[in-house]
């Protein structure tokens, strides 16, 4: 239709950079027990957070976190990484508000992460009623479409904002039609502009953009993104991607940073068993650690406080030496064990 068109090439054309961003929520610094990593606003990301994916057995299953967030809050986990596609908002919502309540907690003492602009899941049931229908239709407005499934995010949360919000994905799995995907991206993006603006999330980014997608929506926003959320582990070190991100001031946070179903050879990978051994930790700590030296933010899986306190020791350990960083980084094989968003156009 004309009015996608409109927005399209309007979308498209140098949009006006704001002379001043909107005020931020400033937090106190030193509220939360973790280590941060600094956002080029200048808001702070604990080093260290959540994630809440459970997918056992190729079923998504959101009933895990009921069992798993108390254990996460009990080790001391401060950053909540979720997304709308793994349907567990409702119940991160739920016990929050629960800690809130019982004054175990302030809102400011919690990092939520949240992320809209999944594609439609033939596997799985929608989270809600065609909420993404967006991603692949041409007739439907993209940030008309990820403006209303954020809402609901923060419906299904019970919050007024969020700390960080995120597209979850560029476009559909292998998703070849490149016009209407870049379409869909800018149009996205201007979304998440104004979601900013409207002070509904205090950072904003993309997850799983590679550098043609940045290159569709970094010429013409006014905002860059503050956060782009990747797989990157030792055997996927991404590291022209970093470099690219590192150049617009954009933080990373790696997900499946154990690499995924590759953990039981990664953590005994020599270069991390040494490591491991000279600072008397853990392999997958020495993994996190190898990760955040590098900068990047980490949202490991767990459902055991032992294992949960452990990841967020890694960010108290004594720095690699650049012999034990330039061992590791040599592991590097361009492996991806999650779904390779180079295929999408």
């Amino acid at each position: 239709s004309n009015c996608i068109d409109r927005a399209c090439c309007s979308a498209t054309m140098k949009r006006e950079v704001a002379s001043s961003q909107p005020p931020i929520k400033r937090l106190k610094s030193g509220a939360f027990t973790c280590p941060v990593a600094k956002l080029s606003n200048g808001v702070e990301v604990p080093m260290v957070g959540f994630g809440t994916a459970f997918f056992p057995e190729n079923r998504r299953e959101p009933e895990v976190i009921w069992e798993a967030l108390p254990k996460a809050f009990e080790a001391g986990m401060c950053h909540i990484d979720t997304a709308h596609m793994y349907g567990n908002e409702r119940h991160i919502g739920d016990m929050l508000g629960r800690k809130i309540e019982s004054g175990e907690l302030s809102r400011s003492q919690v990092f939520i992460t949240t992320k809209v602009g999944h594609p439609p899941l033939g596997l799985w049931p929608e989270p809600s009623d065609g909420e993404t229908a967006y991603m692949v239709d041409p007739a439907v407005h993209a940030g008309a479409g990820l403006t209303k499934q954020f809402e609901g995010c923060l419906r299904r949360l019970g919050l007024g904002y969020v700390d960080l919000l995120l597209i979850h994905w560029p476009g559909p799995y292998n998703g070849q039609e490149a016009e209407l995907n870049k379409r869909k991206r800018i149009q996205m993006w201007a979304a998440m502009e104004e979601i900013y603006e409207r002070r509904l999330a205090r950072a904003i980014g993309v997850s799983n953009f590679m550098e043609s997608h940045l290159n569709d929506i970094l010429p013409g926003c006014k905002v860059k993104p503050h956060m782009n959320q990747i797989e990157m582990h030792p055997f996927l070190a991404q590291n022209s991607l970093r470099k690219i991100c590192a150049e617009h001031g954009i933080t990373l946070t790696a997900y499946s940073p154990l690499a995924g179903g590759k953990v039981a050879s990664l953590v005994k990978e020599p270069a991390i068993v040494d490591a491991a051994e000279a600072l008397k930790a853990r392999p997958a700590q020495i993994v996190l650690k190898w990760l955040m030296q590098r900068g990047a933010v980490v949202v490991p899986k767990s459902s055991s406080v032992e294992r949960m306190r452990e990841n967020l020791a890694a960010a108290s350990l004594p720095d690699l030496s650049d012999e034990q960083m330039k061992r590791i980084d040599a592991l590097d094989e361009n492996l991806h064990t999650c779904s390779d968003p180079n295929n999408i156009a």
